[in-house]
């Protein structure tokens, strides 16, 4: 089919034909289906019902699923097999995994297995039974795992042979102790996946969207990043090197607070715009990210101001350079050596950048 720029959401719910119209109509072209994969799976039915029907729906919508199948190792929070009337005596989760590969592997939406979110160094042999599992029922396509990057980048490397894509969830903004209120982590994130792996697989960045608050902490501590902080992390992880951008998440639109009614469509009514904003930046970049080839520049002559990430692609006689700055109160300022060539006159065509 036709070549397209990851670019995507986490969904758990909130699937219907209006929901996904409204986020294929936004530009995005994949979903995650998080917490969804084999919940509700029964022993006695088989493959529940609802699989196919949510790959049905994305289908029509032209979204693809990476179809989760993270509830299959024993550790998880929801092992399938902790449900009841899930698995049969003496049957495990990664058996139950392997119903739904085989079940699901033919459907045309289905662009691939999310295996794990956030697995911790001792999970790692759980995903790479799941991983050999389904190199064995579906070759064809991708796994991918969402990895913690600041616990210890080291342990990234941990689950290199168990997936094809690496992605890294660098959420800056929260009360939590893992949070750094610095918007710069992404770009470390990536940095620290491509390290890992080796610069073999891709790399893929998800990008908070959520408010803290929906998981813990106090309205007032765990609000959700500004439509420009969403922006700039966008932006950061594109500079550096990710090669799909998925926005956790769509569900966690729908409210504000843990436990707060949900959808609550005022409140999403003032979340949507900023993630559409974002996902159009990735869309009119992504001919530049899926065919650019990499270019060097040097620094000019000339003061610095300001920590601005830039990133040199040559595309069709064109030198594109993709630049951010991160600093919410200074403005940046970098000066450039081109490399040898005929070049123009700049000229910005999106952003706030004045090029002289």
């Amino acid at each position: 089919g036709k070549k397209r720029f990851p670019l995507g959401l986490y969904m758990a719910g909130h699937d219907d034909e209006d929901n996904l119209s409204r986020i294929s109509k936004a530009g995005f072209n994949s979903l995650v289906s998080y917490q969804w994969g084999m919940w509700g799976h029964s022993a006695e039915k088989g493959v529940h019902p609802n699989a196919t029907a949510f790959l049905d729906r994305a289908q029509s919508h032209h979204l693809g699923v990476y179809y989760g199948l993270s509830e299959s190792y024993e550790s998880h929070e929801h092992y399938v097999c902790k449900q009841e009337g899930a698995c049969r005596p003496g049957q495990t989760g990664l058996d139950v995994a392997r119903l739904y590969a085989q079940a699901l592997h033919a459907h045309p939406a289905l662009l691939g297995w999310y295996i794990a979110d956030e697995p911790k160094p001792e999970h790692a042999a759980a995903t790479q039974a799941i991983y050999d599992m389904l190199r064995s029922e579906d070759p064809h396509r991708p796994c991918w795992i969402t990895l913690l990057p600041w616990e210890n980048p080291v342990q990234l490397q941990l689950f290199y042979s168990s997936l094809d894509i690496m992605a890294v969830d660098p959420y800056p903004f929260g009360p939590s102790s893992g949070h750094t209120n610095r918007i710069e982590q992404v770009a470390d994130a990536v940095d620290a996946a491509i390290l890992a792996s080796n610069g073999l697989k891709p790399v893929w960045a998800v990008i908070q969207t959520s408010p803290a608050a929906n998981y813990y902490g106090t309205l007032e501590e765990g609000g959700p990043p500004t439509d420009a902080q969403i922006r700039v992390m966008t932006h950061l992880a594109l500079v550096h090197g990710a090669r799909g951008i998925f926005y956790y998440s769509y569900f966690d639109l729908m409210h504000f607070g843990k436990g707060a009614p949900s959808p609550d469509m005022a409140y999403f009514g003032s979340r949507w715009p900023g993630i559409v904003a974002a996902a159009a930046d990735v869309v009119f970049l992504s001919p530049i990210l899926m065919d650019g080839e990499p270019a060097d520049l040097d620094d000019g002559p000339g003061p610095m101001q300001g920590a601005v990430h830039l990133r040199a692609m040559l595309r069709k006689d064109f030198l594109e350079i993709l630049c951010v700055n991160p600093s919410s109160s200074a403005a940046g300022r970098k000066h450039l050596r081109l490399p040898p060539g005929k070049w123009g006159a700049p000229r910005v065509i999106r952003g706030f950048a004045v090029a002289t």
